[in-house]
């Protein structure tokens, strides 16, 4: 499990932050409590990203439960202000989906999953 939302952290973070030139922001939300250990773990995450990609910074917003996270993750999008990545269910992706708010990262990534049709776990290079 602690592989998987690497990965995935990785992956949404690096498919939105190859801008040249200008410092980036991209907004990450994520499902955890404020002060959860969790929510350390993925600040550590997202502490290691901006640190080798210093032209990036990432503003987390802690969601709250799954279903808390959601709702702001929609209201985000109603208001013309979604995200650029969230970690959601994935019972979510049929709401988000019926709304157009979902773009496949392999139109935005030059990385391709391997053979297996798993993304690399390996750091990405900075």
């Amino acid at each position: 499990m602690r592989n998987l939302w690497r990965t995935w952290i990785w992956v949404g973070l690096l498919s939105l932050g190859w801008a040249l030139g200008q410092k980036t922001t991209i907004t990450f939300y994520y499902p955890v409590g404020v002060a959860g250990p969790l929510a350390r773990f993925i600040e550590g995450y997202v502490a290691e990203f901006e640190k080798q990609n210093p032209d990036i910074e990432v503003k987390t917003v802690f969601g709250g439960n799954y279903e808390e996270n959601q709702a702001k993750v929609v209201a985000a999008i109603k208001a013309g202000t979604p995200p650029d990545t969230a970690i959601l269910l994935s019972q979510q992706l049929f709401t988000l989906l019926s709304m157009g708010a979902i773009e496949p990262l392999i139109l935005i990534s030059p990385r391709t999953p391997s053979s297996s049709g798993r993304w690399p776990t390996s750091s990405p290079p900075s």
